[in-house]
């Protein structure tokens, strides 16, 4: 299972520093990454493609809804990430704007110590969204069918709790805009150490 790691607005700052301008739009005008204050809340306003840019550029990329899932819930399939039952100290749902990255710390963690997993912002995913349809753009008077809408995962700070929940990425998004209740975290192939006992086939 590969490990998310959440993203702040001063670490997309450095990226757009550090990596030229690709295709696609990467964010909209009512970003953050140069205001006072919120140098450490979630890179917010970022689309799909410019998810995917800063994925690419620490070599890690976005994760599936099915991943998201399953480092949100753990082995126990939990509705929230420290359990079963809301608890609002655990995490930022229904308020009046973002918190910094972390800023529940352990409190609102899930098993794996993945933090930030509900509430604050959505979290885009590699997927698609089912039966949502796709971008498209008008050429000439016909319509030309581009990129998927995409899941998001988590819940925001705009949101109640029975939407900021771990078992649940139904909302759909287009990938080409951003929002401030938006933001994603990476995630990266973890190398496993070689084991010294013989593996087995594993039932399907």
């Amino acid at each position: 299972m590969d490990r998310p790691i959440s993203r702040d607005e001063r670490q997309y700052r450095r990226f757009l520093e550090e990596t030229p301008a690709g295709p696609g739009k990467w964010y909209e005008a009512g970003h953050r990454f140069n205001a006072a204050g919120y140098h450490d809340h979630p890179a917010t306003q970022v689309t799909w493609l410019g998810a995917c840019a800063f994925a690419a550029w620490r070599n890690a990329r976005l994760p599936s809804a099915t991943e998201w899932q399953a480092a949100a819930r753990g082995p126990e399939g939990r509705i929230y990430p420290w359990g079963n039952e809301f608890d609002p100290s655990r995490c930022n749902v229904d308020s009046e704007g973002t918190t910094p990255v972390d800023y529940y710390g352990a409190a609102g963690a899930s098993y794996h110590g993945c933090r930030d997993m509900v509430g604050n912002v959505f979290e885009w995913t590699s997927s698609d969204a089912p039966g949502k349809g796709r971008v498209f753009t008008w050429v000439d008077g016909s319509k030309h069918f581009g990129l998927s809408f995409k899941l998001l995962c988590g819940g925001c700070w705009a949101m109640f709790a029975d939407v900021a929940r771990a078992d649940s990425c139904r909302v759909d998004f287009t990938p080409v805009q951003g929002s401030g209740c938006v933001g994603f975290r990476c995630a990266r192939q973890l190398e496993r150490a070689p084991s010294s006992q013989p593996q087995h086939p594993q039932a399907e």
